[in-house]
C-alpha cells in the first residue's frame, strides 16, 4: 500500500512538473520577458518542482526535450551542449579515480598514520583537531560518504577504547564534527561535482571563471576557521569532557600500516595530480605551462587513467575502469549538470529577457547598498535556506541570479559563487537538510538527538561567522 501511495504521489508531481513546463506556451509575454523567455522560465520553474518532489533524472532529461521544443536548437545541439561540457568529463573521470583511491585502501592508511603521531599524546583538543583534519583530507581525496563511514568507524573504536558512553555529549560532538567537516574537502576542489555546479552558474551569468589556486586557498582558509570555531563551541558552549582523551595513546595505530605497491603508486599520483592542477597558475610562461594549461584537469586525470590501466600488479591491471565506473559515476549529478548547462544558457541569453526581469525586481531594493550588504545577505540566505531545501537545487538556482546582481551593485561575482558553494554545505541543523544530516540524526545508537540539534546549529553559526569575518575580506582581496 505504501509503495502504491508513493507511486501515486510521484505521478501527481510529474503531472504538475509537465504542466508547469508546458504553461510557457500559453502565458503571455511582457515588456521585458519575451515569448521565448516565458517558455524557458516556465521550463525552469517546472524543473525546480521536479527536482524537489520527483528526483533528478526525469526532470533533468525533460528539461533538454522542452528546450528543444522552445526553439533553443535541435536535440543534437541541446543534448550535445549538456553532455559535451567539460564539467561532465571532470565528474566522470575524477569519480573513477577517487573510487580507485578508496578501493586500494590509501585513504584508510593515511587516516591511521595521521592519528598515530606522538605529538597528539596528552593533547586532547589537538587530537580532535587532527581527527577533523584527517576527515577534511579524506573528504578532499575520496568523497563525503566514504569519509563519514571510514572516520565514524575509527571513532567507534576510540570511544570503546577510552570508555565514552554512547549518546554522550562527547560522542555526539565528535561524530557531528566528522559529518560537518566531511563535505569541506569537496568544496576545496574546483573540479568536484559540487563546486562545478556553482562555477557553472558563475560562468553562465558573468563569463567569469575561478582560478584553481586562489579558489582553493580561499576554501581551505574558510574551512579551517569554521573547524576552529566549531571546536571553540565544543569547549566553551557544549563543554565536552576531554579528560579521557588526555590519557589516551594511539601511536600503536600506526603499526598496522603496511603500504602496498598500489598504495605507494596512489600516493605518488596524488602528489603529481595536485602539482599538475595547481602549478600552472604560478609557472612563468613557457612550454611546461602551455602543456599543463592545454591538458587541464580533464587531460591530467585521463592520462592517469591510461597509466593505471596499463600498469599491472599481481598479473592484473591496477585499475579496472569498467568496474570502477559502474560503482562511482554519480549519474543523478551528471544528468542534473547536463540539464543545468543549456537551461542556464537559455535563461541568461539576451533573447529571453530573464536577466533583465530579475534585475528590474531586485535593483531598486539593492540600489545604493554596498557590496558587503549583498555578501552578508547571501551568506545568511544560503545558510538558512539550506536547512529546509535541497542544497543542490539552491546552488543551481541562486548562483546565476546572485552573481548577476553582484555585477550590478559592484560586488565580486566570484566571491558570491564561492560563498554559495561553501555556505550551502552547512546543511546539518534539521534531519532533512541533507543526506549527511540524515546520517547524523539517524545514528541514534551513538548520537544524542537533542545534542545533535544544538551542536548542528552551532556548526551553522560557525560557518556564518567564518564567512562574514574572514570570508568577505579574504575573498575580496584574493578572488
Amino acid at each position: 500500500m505504501a509503495e502504491k501511495a508513493a507511486s501515486k504521489v510521484k505521478w501527481i508531481h510529474l503531472l504538475v512538473m509537465f504542466a508547469l513546463m508546458c504553461s510557457g506556451w500559453f502565458l503571455p509575454s511582457g515588456q521585458i520577458l519575451t515569448e521565448y523567455g516565458v517558455r524557458v522560465t516556465m521550463i525552469f520553474v517546472g524543473a525546480i518542482w521536479g527536482w524537489i518532489f520527483v528526483g533528478l533524472i526525469e526532470p533533468s532529461l525533460s528539461v533538454l526535450i522542452f528546450l528543444v521544443l522552445a526553439g533553443m536548437g535541435t536535440a543534437k545541439d541541446v543534448v550535445g551542449q549538456g553532455f559535451g561540457a567539460e564539467i561532465i568529463l571532470l565528474v566522470v573521470f575524477f569519480s573513477i579515480f577517487t573510487q580507485w583511491l578508496e578501493e586500494i585502501g590509501l585513504t584508510s592508511s593515511m587516516a591511521k598514520w595521521l592519528l598515530s603521531r606522538k605529538m597528539l599524546v596528552g593533547k586532547p583538543y589537538l587530537f580532535i583537531f587532527m581527527l577533523l583534519l584527517v576527515t577534511f583530507l579524506c573528504g578532499f581525496f575520496v568523497g563525503i560518504y566514504a569519509t563519514i563511514f571510514l572516520m565514524w568507524g575509527i571513532c567507534y573504536r576510540i570511544f570503546n577504547d577510552i570508555g565514552y558512553e554512547k549518546r554522550s555529549k562527547e560522542t555526539t560532538f565528535i561524530l557531528m564534527g566528522v559529518a560537518y567537516v566531511s563535505i569541506m574537502g569537496m568544496t576545496v576542489k574546483p573540479w568536484s561535482a559540487w563546486s562545478l555546479l556553482g562555477v557553472k552558474g558563475l560562468v553562465t551569468a558573468t563569463g567569469l571563471n575561478v582560478t584553481f589556486l586562489t579558489y582553493s586557498t580561499f576554501m581551505v582558509a574558510i574551512s579551517l576557521v569554521s573547524v576552529l570555531l566549531f571546536m571553540l563551541a565544543g569547549k566553551f558552549i557544549v563543554r565536552i569532557d576531554v579528560s579521557k582523551l588526555k590519557n589516551s595513546d594511539y601511536t600503536s595505530m600506526g603499526k598496522d600500516i603496511h603500504l602496498t605497491g598500489e598504495q605507494k603508486l596512489g600516493a605518488v599520483l596524488l602528489i603529481v595530480l595536485l602539482v599538475a592542477l595547481y602549478i600552472p597558475t604560478v609557472l612563468p610562461d613557457g612550454l611546461l605551462k602551455t602543456i599543463l594549461s592545454a591538458q587541464g584537469a580533464t587531460g591530467v586525470v585521463i592520462i592517469f587513467t591510461i597509466a593505471l590501466s596499463i600498469i599491472h600488479f599481481n598479473g592484473k591491471p591496477t585499475m579496472d575502469f569498467v568496474a570502477l565506473a559502474s560503482k562511482s559515476i554519480p549519474w543523478n549529478m551528471i544528468l542534473l549538470l547536463t540539464a543545468v548547462g543549456p537551461l542556464g544558457t537559455a535563461l541568461m541569453s539576451n533573447e529571453s529577457g530573464f536577466t533583465k526581469m530579475i534585475l528590474s525586481v531586485l535593483k531598486p531594493i539593492l540600489a545604493g547598498q554596498s557590496p558587503i550588504v549583498l555578501y552578508v545577505f547571501t551568506i545568511i540566505l544560503a545558510c538558512v535556506l539550506t536547512q529546509f531545501m535541497n542544497n543542490t537545487i539552491l546552488l543551481v538556482v541562486l548562483t546565476p541570479m546572485l552573481c548577476t546582481i553582484a555585477k550590478v551593485v559592484g560586488a565580486n561575482p566570484i566571491l558570491i559563487a564561492a560563498i554559495l558553494i561553501f555556505g550551502l554545505t552547512a546543511a546539518l541543523a534539521t534531519p532533512g537538510a541533507s543526506s549527511r544530516a540524515g546520517l547524523v540524526f539517524g545514528n541514534s545508537e551513538w548520537i544524542d538527538i537533542k545534542q545533535a540539534y544544538v551542536q548542528a546549529i552551532l556548526s551553522v553559526v560557525a560557518v556564518i561567522i567564518a564567512l562574514i569575518v574572514v570570508g568577505i575580506p579574504l575573498g575580496s582581496a584574493l578572488l
